[in-house]
């Protein structure tokens, strides 16, 4: 289905806050470019390490609960095994 048609089916309302949260992350991605294209931001941040530490590597392969977390300050994200039925 073409995504007009499906916004046209849309109540005004829902349209409407579907229009204003879409112009928000318009200007967020719009702001990052101009950001990148200044030299502020890099266009990609290259990993070398997991995010997870090299004694939780099976774990957090084997388990389906398992789930990332960002770090407000630094950005970063970190994976920990969870503490669920999964967790092994």
């Amino acid at each position: 289905m073409h995504p007009s048609i499906l916004l046209a089916a849309l109540p005004d309302a829902e349209r409407a806050g579907y229009v204003e949260r879409r112009d928000a992350r318009e200007r967020t991605a719009y702001r990052y470019y101009q950001d990148v294209l200044t030299g502020k931001r890099t266009l990609l941040n290259v990993k070398s390490d997991p995010p997870f530490s090299k004694d939780h590597e099976a774990s957090v392969y084997l388990d389906p609960e398992a789930r990332a977390t960002q770090n407000a300050v630094t950005g970063e994200f970190a994976v920990a095994p969870s503490t669920g039925p999964h967790a092994s």
